[in-house]
């Protein structure tokens, strides 16, 4: 009985919240097993005789025990659902956790995506640029953006195709000149 109160203390306790479903059915329950060991220590643990038709004592002791098996049947219906509401708050919790988890992931592919295009692509720009060199396309314009070591090596390119215009347009002239001297 000591256990009972004290343990129902302790969820009222816990529940602060919200009203305490079973506080309403504790208290006649305390009063009903509080008659019945009353009725014990006077009818049979300090009574010089016994009084009491044994039909009384059994009426009241099996009104007690099931009024005790119910609140008992009542308190596991309440932790049920104490224990439902719980579970389902931890899902709840579980799965904003895991979308948050895949929204960080997405971020984050997105963002590597982002850094190796930004620096994927001047490299593939400069190898076009050498391609288009390589090919005798001397005119096309030499994307620089930046100052880092891929812009550095896009302004040697157009440097390197700024220099390779102007000496085949010097053997250009060299040849026109050397076929005007021959006619």
């Amino acid at each position: 009985f000591g256990d009972m109160t004290r343990n129902l203390a302790k969820a009222e306790a816990a529940d602060a919240g919200k009203k305490f479903e079973l506080s309403g059915r504790a208290d006649p329950l305390k009063e009903h097993i509080g008659k019945a060991l009353a009725l014990v220590d006077r009818s049979l643990l300090k009574a010089a005789e016994i009084r009491m038709p044994a039909g009384e004592y059994f009426q009241e002791f099996t009104g007690t025990i099931n009024a005790v098996y119910e609140f008992n049947a009542l308190s596991q219906r309440h932790l049920a659902k104490v224990l439902d509401e719980r579970v389902n708050s931890l899902r709840r919790a579980q799965w904003l956790a895991i979308g948050s988890l895949l929204g960080l992931l997405a971020a984050a592919f997105g963002l590597a995506s982002l850094v190796v295009r930004r620096i994927t692509l001047p490299g593939e720009e400069a190898l076009q640029v050498a391609r288009s060199v390589a090919q005798g396309a001397l005119t096309g314009a030499v994307p620089v953006r930046g100052n880092n070591e891929l812009g550095q090596l896009m302004q040697e390119l157009a440097s390197m195709q700024e220099q390779l215009r102007a000496r085949v347009e010097a053997d250009a002239r060299m040849q026109q000149q050397l076929r005007e001297r021959g006619e």
